[in-house]
């Protein structure tokens, strides 16, 4: 079985493998994305599909088209945001996937610790060093 630090240290780069019965839904991985533009809905999206006990279950952008893409890559039943606050404020979701501009990273990314979410963070983390001390802080 999958489970969140196994998925987030290397699962997307590797090939889904065969298919078998449906996890339990204790045993889903509940996953939002901010920020979908092209890195998102052309890699990250596709990915994170790629496994059967992962679920998309909100995206967040305030870039409306991206969004409506994002949607229909992600199958369509996922609830969207313009604000990635209310996506934090989720209680059901597991990882949060940060994929927006670089300058937004780290304020979103200790954002999401505090509200206790695992996160997988594009690259780079900054282009600031202090900010990435921040977000090793965090």
């Amino acid at each position: 079985m999958l489970n969140r630090r196994t998925l987030l240290a290397g699962a997307l780069g590797t090939a889904a493998g065969p298919r078998s019965s449906a996890p339990a839904a204790s045993d889903q991985l509940i996953v939002g994305f901010i920020g979908t533009g092209g890195r998102a809905n052309r890699h990250l999206i596709p990915s994170f599909k790629l496994y059967d006990n992962v679920r998309i279950a909100a995206l967040c952008d305030v870039y409306r088209p991206n969004l409506k893409q994002a949607v229909a890559i992600a199958g369509g039943k996922v609830d969207t945001y313009g604000d990635y606050r209310r996506l934090l404020e989720r209680k059901d979701i597991d990882v949060v996937v940060i994929a927006t501009p670089d300058h937004g990273h780290v304020p979103m990314l200790i954002e999401a610790c505090e509200a206790g979410k695992d996160v997988y963070l594009e690259k780079p983390v900054s282009n600031d060093i202090d900010m990435c001390v921040k977000a090793v802080a965090a």
